[in-house]
């Protein structure tokens, strides 16, 4: 509609003498509206948005790099919201409370800048022209899926209101990883102190840890689709497969609860797992989890997966002849019904037993029945 700059005495944003419409010139518009394009030069002074800009709609680009480049502050007290291209300027400086919303295809240029408040990506694609880095605020989705694609973005914490998919990286600095809906399927790292709150789910890609403390009290980790963990270095609370195909390429420590999902899942990788209660969904039809054979898996307090009806849960070795190490160390012997044993090799804990078929397993048992029982080892 129309280009408003922000004057050189800056101001409030909604403020109609805080712009022109020339790069330096007087106060001679209204404050940006719906569908303006709105820059920032090395002519303008520190603007602070303290109530939702535009009022309705968005704008059609927001540009800090007018000029040689916009050098004072922007303050975002209150939503910001761009349909389209933001541009960043590498000697300004930003701030505030609240976050710039970006909901339509846009390409996004931090030209090295940190942006200083919330970044929220909603309902389109995104390309990042450049890494972005916000350095004391969330990553936010809201709306519906996002793409992001391109070079990296780092920021403290994840909010993660509605899918967030696309080629680029994004690392935690700290923060807190949460979600209201929606699913994380962008490759995540984890590499500073991060709180991962309630129920938060993951899909399609790969989950790392680098550094930092974790903490996980209380949260599920919801894994979906196909996923490769890299997370040596965390100790997960729940975690819940709804997913075929989980790659452990570390150790997958879980103090809580692992729960299987109503579907055949793979564990695969270099590594396996440890967790204190193995459980599963209920089940609609006959599941089987497999397990690499070359790897561990040990449940340390209770196993609660079972079959139900005519529905049987298979836990299998991935090799046809030979068995993979399946070992239940808690003190009181697991009963299980309609759980089937194929190439498990349990003998380096308590037997387990089940009422289901047994195929050249290791310290699995027949239930006790008339004082007798089967044990194979």
């Amino acid at each position: 509609m129309a280009t408003k700059y922000a004057r050189a005495a800056g101001g409030t944003w909604a403020t109609d003498s805080t712009w022109s419409t020339t790069d330096g010139g007087g106060a001679d518009t209204v404050a940006p509206v719906d569908g303006d394009d709105v820059i920032f030069s090395n002519q303008s002074g520190s603007v602070t948005v303290s109530a939702t800009a535009p009022v309705s709609g968005g704008l059609l680009s927001l540009t800090f790099n007018g000029g040689t480049g916009y050098t004072g502050t922007i303050t975002v007290n209150a939503a910001l919201i761009v349909r389209g291209n933001v541009t960043l300027s590498s000697s300004m400086s930003s701030a505030g409370s609240s976050i710039l919303i970006v909901n339509a295809t846009a390409n996004l240029t931090s030209n090295t800048h940190q942006w200083g408040a919330g970044l929220s990506l909603r309902t389109a694609t995104m390309t990042l022209q450049d890494a972005w880095v916000l350095p004391s605020k969330p990553l936010a989705t809201a709306s519906s899926t996002a793409t992001v694609n391109g070079f990296s973005i780092t920021a403290a914490g994840l909010t993660i209101g509605a899918n967030l998919q696309g080629s680029t990286t994004v690392t935690l600095s700290g923060g807190t990883w949460s979600a209201t809906a929606g699913t994380m399927e962008n490759s995540l790292t984890i590499a500073g102190d991060v709180t991962v709150s309630g129920t938060v789910a993951f899909a399609n890609d790969t989950l790392t840890y680098s550094s930092g403390t974790v903490t996980t009290t209380g949260s599920t980790l919801s894994l979906g689709d196909s996923v490769t963990l890299n997370t040596a270095g965390i100790s997960w609370n729940n975690v819940t497969c709804t997913s075929t195909s989980v790659t452990n390429n570390s150790l997958l420590t879980i103090l809580g609860t692992l729960t299987l999902p109503n579907a055949a899942i793979t564990f695969s990788g270099t590594n396996g797992f440890t967790t204190a209660t193995l459980a599963n969904t209920t089940l609609t039809g006959n599941r089987t989890t497999t397990l690499t054979q070359t790897n561990t898996y040990t449940v340390t307090t209770s196993i609660t997966a079972a079959g139900n009806g005519a529905n049987h849960l298979t836990l299998a070795s991935s090799h046809g002849t030979n068995r993979v190490p399946f070992v239940f160390s808690g003190g009181t012997p697991p009963s299980l019904n309609l759980v089937r044993a194929t190439r498990l090799d349990s003998s380096g804990g308590t037997v387990i037993y089940t009422n289901d078929t047994i195929t050249d397993s290791l310290n699995w048992a027949a239930p006790v029945t008339g004082g007798s029982m089967w044990i194979f080892s």
